[in-house]
């Protein structure tokens, strides 16, 4: 079974969208050697594919460590992708995003397109709104894991009845 069915639902979705269009970002901004992005969109698509792989990685490691071993279970309550360096990167990368759609956005509306045969401005077109896509999606990625590390904590943190005590 894959690691990335076995998240929560709406996670599995976003990795699934994050993959994808990281992917479609990187390919098309390398076609013009991401000159157009300024060189940030195809680093950050980069930087989020390894992000995501290690993050399948360490959360498959944590949850075959914790099926094989029969007499301890894996000490850690979060999963990979809830923990706070996860999720403080989740957030860096989706600001990187942000930078990376704005300048497609900006390189496309200020290039001169005339030079060029008519299926490059597509070709930008379609980087621009990849990352763009890419931008709202991975925001929602962000949030899904930072809502899941909240409710985990909250579920493993003991309860006080009284906290004068």
């Amino acid at each position: 079974m894959l690691v990335i069915n076995a998240l929560p639902k709406s996670l599995s979705i976003l990795t699934w969208l994050s993959l994808c269009l990281s992917t479609i970002t990187l390919a098309f901004s390398m076609v013009f050697v991401g000159k157009y992005s300024f060189f940030i969109a195809p680093a950050v698509s980069f930087l989020t594919l390894v992000y995501l792989l290690v993050i399948l990685i360490r959360e498959r490691q944590r949850t075959t460590r914790c099926h094989d071993s029969n007499d301890v279970p894996f000490s850690s309550p979060l999963p990979a992708y809830s923990t706070l360096p996860s999720v403080t990167v989740a957030y860096f990368l989706g600001g990187l995003w942000v930078a990376a759609s704005a300048l497609s956005m900006v390189s496309l509306t200020l290039t001169d397109w005339s030079e060029f045969t008519p299926a490059v401005p597509i070709l930008g077109g379609i980087d621009c709104y990849a990352a763009t896509t890419e931008t709202v999606v991975w925001f929602a990625f962000a949030c899904v894991i930072h809502r899941e590390r909240i409710i985990t904590l909250k579920q493993a943190a003991p309860v006080r009845l009284n906290s004068l005590e």
